[in-house]
């Protein structure tokens, strides 16, 4: 791993998605320090490169937090109050 935790993340973000638990994941961090970290990433970006976000979604039906500010991902959806989401992921573009 080359160069700091911030500096890796950042590095695999531009490659390709990556969902918060994937990164938790491949750090071996908890959550709340990589939800950090990405926030850092996505202020610390230069243009015209940027952060992008992908919704999470709700797999019962079918509602997007397009709106949602939080980099960790939601536990219930606010139309259906089911728990089944799909998380949210994270892209350097």
């Amino acid at each position: 791993m080359g160069g700091t935790r911030r500096q890796q993340i950042a590095t695999w973000l531009a490659e390709r998605a990556y969902t918060l638990d994937e990164l938790v994941r491949a750090c071996g961090v908890s959550k709340a320090i990589v939800a950090e970290d990405i926030r850092h990433i996505a202020r610390s970006v230069h243009p015209p490169r940027r952060l992008r976000i992908d919704p999470s979604r709700c797999r019962q039906c079918g509602f997007t937090f397009t709106k949602r500010e939080r980099i960790t991902d939601p536990s219930r959806c606010p139309r259906c109050r089911n728990e089944w989401i799909s998380p949210q992921a994270f892209h350097i573009t």
